[in-house]
């Protein structure tokens, strides 16, 4: 495991709007924001070169694309992450595969997201 990041939190969603305002959200709340990233590939790369202290990941990326591969490189570093999404665990296999990890669902409840990086970045 590399050592994680000071207080940097990874923002991956493909909707942009949604993305930029968490980014905006997060940094008002005093976080550094790695990303927001709108693909998998390059939030793997900024992963690898940076590893953040926490991150916020939308399940699905558009088409049949998905945030699997982001979440399993931050769970094999240890680095605590939340799923964005409206789907529950039964229809999706990202969330079949990650079952421990918390969801939060769309539209997001900005204070409790806050909260909870809050509260990870923290521990």
């Amino acid at each position: 495991m590399r050592n994680v990041g000071t207080t940097s939190v990874l923002i991956l969603d493909d909707e942009v709007i949604v993305a930029l305002d968490l980014a905006q959200t997060v940094e008002d709340a005093g976080f550094s924001v790695s990303g927001p990233f709108h693909a998998a590939a390059p939030a793997l790369q900024a992963i690898e070169q940076a590893p953040p202290r926490a991150a916020i990941l939308d399940v699905n990326l558009g088409g049949q694309k998905t945030s699997r591969d982001v979440a399993a490189l931050l769970s094999d570093m240890d680095v605590p992450f939340i799923f964005l999404t409206g789907y529950d665990v039964s229809g999706s296999d990202v969330l079949e595969a990650f079952p421990a990890v918390e969801r939060v669902s769309k539209p997001v409840d900005m204070v409790g997201l806050i909260g909870w990086v809050q509260k990870t970045v923290v521990r």
